[in-house]
């Protein structure tokens, strides 16, 4: 995250791990799905979170507080992209769909 946080998710089992620099590794957040695909770390310190088999997108808090921002367009969300003027590009498996979106 550029502070010294590693993130790492599971798949299957769609949980996403934070090692805090000099720290122990904990579970910061389980989506519930049987994979994790992509993060991405945003400024605020907040993680989105691509998912399958349902085709999920969350957003975590540094709190481990979670919102879900897209739910189901396609089985899998598999990569993310911020872009310079702050739309994201998800990119997803099954019918290969581009979306642009503001987040």
């Amino acid at each position: 995250d550029g502070q010294g946080t590693i993130y790492a998710a599971t798949s299957p089992r769609g949980k996403v791990y934070r090692l805090k620099e000099g720290g122990k590794p904990e579970t910061l957040f389980t989506s519930g799905e049987d994979y994790v695909w992509a993060l991405v770390v945003e400024p605020d310190g907040a993680l989105l979170v691509a998912t399958g088999t349902h085709g999920r997108l969350f957003r975590v808090h540094p709190d481990g507080k979670s919102e879900r921002l897209l739910d189901g367009v396609d089985t899998h969300v598999r990569a993310l992209l911020r872009r310079a003027d702050g739309s994201l590009l998800i990119g997803t498996a099954g019918q290969g769909l581009l979306l642009e979106r503001q987040v």
